[in-house]
């Protein structure tokens, strides 16, 4: 058996067998390997952003499904009758009673605590700095209702308007970490 290469890249292999190489059938062949090579890079690659793509979706949903939504009946029920107590409060209040009116702060207060703790608990699973920001948005209510009662505003639509603020920044406060993810 022989082998032996000729000028223009004819090869011959004994057993009196040939192929005849034409250069561009090897250029024509280069193009196509490479070609090929470049499609499965490109297919790895998309299919790495579509894993990506699809693990961020999926947390968006889960944070959606299990940690928002179940909390928007609840923050909607509570933020109203935080209004209504408020309310009843300054319209009811004898101005000398001060001691009533410092026990009704109390039970409000404790209210917003005991709404506010299991949604800190919550989020904080899920990230530490939206924890803190709710945190702030109950110390923040819990002032602002103090300055209400004590400055005894008469006007139901102030009162609503001031505390109902604080319903939409918990409620952007919540929404924040899709925002971020998008």
């Amino acid at each position: 058996m022989s082998f032996l290469i000729e000028w223009p890249f004819r090869v011959f292999v004994g057993c009196n067998l040939s192929f005849d190489f034409n250069i561009m059938d090897i250029v024509n062949t280069i193009i196509a390997i490479g070609g090929f090579g470049f499609g499965i890079y490109q297919f790895i690659q998309q299919n790495r952003k579509n894993r990506e793509s699809t693990k961020e979706q999926n947390e968006k949903n889960w944070y959606l499904s299990v940690l928002v939504i179940p909390q928007m009946e609840r923050i909607n029920v509570f933020f109203e009758t935080i209004v209504e107590k408020i309310k009843s409060l300054n319209n009811n209040q004898n101005n000398h009673d001060l001691l009533r009116l410092a026990e009704e702060q109390t039970t409000i207060k404790e209210s917003v605590e005991a709404f506010f703790s299991p949604l800190e608990a919550a989020m904080k699973s899920f990230d530490s700095e939206l924890s803190e920001n709710i945190s702030t948005i109950e110390q923040d209510l819990q002032d602002e209702i103090v300055n209400i009662v004590d400055k005894r505003c008469s006007n139901s639509a102030d009162i609503e308007r001031r505390i109902m603020e604080y319903k939409g920044n918990l409620i952007s406060a919540l929404y924040h970490p899709i925002k971020n993810n998008t």
